[in-house]
């Protein structure tokens, strides 16, 4: 099991309100969500298996917009991105964003 502020930890601060969504839907219906996490530039949300067909039928829809959302979101603030990729590594940021994170990557260099 994983909880609502370990979970907004393993992603960026653009997607909390993802994250604030998904548990609000699976706490709604008693269902625990094992683990959050970004993967090929999107989010990932991962629930104990729903035994109930009309109650997967309900919440894998609506988890998995919630999931497809994440691909038009810049991870690190909210704003309208699309994935893209740099190196081995897919990123959903926006331009602002990824103008910041390569100066600062800049300076550390």
């Amino acid at each position: 099991m994983t909880d609502r502020e370990y979970a907004k930890m393993c992603v960026g601060n653009g997607w909390h309100s993802l994250v604030d969504e998904a548990f609000d839907l699976c706490e709604a219906h008693e269902i625990e969500i094992t683990q959050i996490k970004e993967k090929f530039g999107g989010l990932r949300i991962y629930m104990q298996p729903l035994m109930d067909k009309e109650l997967c039928d309900l919440i894998d829809p609506k988890i998995a917009g919630i999931e497809m959302r994440s691909y038009t979101m810049c991870e690190s603030c909210g704003q309208p991105a699309e994935p893209s990729s740099k190196g081995y590594w897919v990123k959903t940021i926006c331009k602002s964003c990824e103008e910041i994170n390569n100066v600062l990557a800049k300076k550390g260099k």
